[in-house]
């Protein structure tokens, strides 16, 4: 990638030790391979392309609450003076850091991959999925078996015509 020009870099470009570090890491964690079509790729690829590659949220992690929503939960939202303060403090310490490192603020190590297997469930809910497609197996055995029962009773004799002419 750092023979890769952008409209907004030049290649080449030199990638920052911590940004090849957590390449060489996604590839450790899929076992030597980076899979491309994963979030921690194209987290990647946002911090190597910040303006060319949007940075992937992870799926179901910011929720839109309404007022409503806020309202429902607490009697007052708003925020404290103190809180305020906090905050701003907390933000002033972040924006250091950031200064200092982008990836160590910002770098998330969920990985979120498209065609992934999802995580086994417990033992009460592989009964109930076997029992469910014992259950569907059986009905249509039965409605099998309630067509053939049909057919042989509404075939015609031997030696006759099923058809009119």
């Amino acid at each position: 990638t750092s023979n890769l020009s952008s409209p907004y870099v030049d290649a080449p470009r030199r990638l920052s030790i911590d940004l090849e570090e957590k390449l060489h890491a996604i590839a450790k964690r899929h076992g030597g391979e980076v899979p491309l079509h994963g979030r921690l790729f194209a987290q990647w690829m946002h911090f190597a392309f910040p303006l060319e590659c949007p940075f992937p949220h992870v799926a179901g992690n910011a929720s839109v609450m309404s007022a409503k929503h806020w309202r429902s939960k607490t009697q007052d939202f708003r925020v404290k003076p103190e809180d305020k303060a906090r905050f701003i403090q907390e933000g002033r310490a972040n924006a250091q850091l950031l200064a200092a490192d982008p990836l160590a603020l910002e770098w998330n190590e969920e990985e979120v991959l498209p065609l992934q297997e999802p995580q086994r469930r417990g033992i009460i809910s592989g009964v109930v999925r076997t029992l469910a497609q014992l259950s569907m197996i059986l009905m249509l055995i039965r409605v099998g078996m309630v067509g053939l029962q049909f057919a042989k009773s509404t075939s015609p004799e031997k030696g006759t015509s099923a058809f009119v002419v």
